[in-house]
């Protein structure tokens, strides 16, 4: 997830639509993707007001905004 969200910096992008990317198919609640959404925020130093890398976009979606590093 972390790696798609990388390559799409600046571009939000629905909870829907991370369901359709990320596990297709399999049935996943929206409470499920919080979880595994602040688990990814955790992992990288954020928090519900720091939001550095990923930033949560409230009713609407996710953003990943960190800046690129290295190649």
């Amino acid at each position: 997830m972390l790696a798609d969200r990388a390559t799409n910096a600046g571009r939000m992008v629905s909870r829907e639509e991370l369901i359709d990317e990320v596990w297709g198919t399999r049935l996943v609640t929206a409470a499920a993707v919080s979880s595994r959404i602040r688990s990814a925020q955790a992992a990288t130093g954020d928090d519900g007001k720091r939001q550095a890398v990923i930033r949560t976009v409230h009713g609407r979606g996710f953003e990943f905004v960190a800046e690129p590093v290295g190649d």
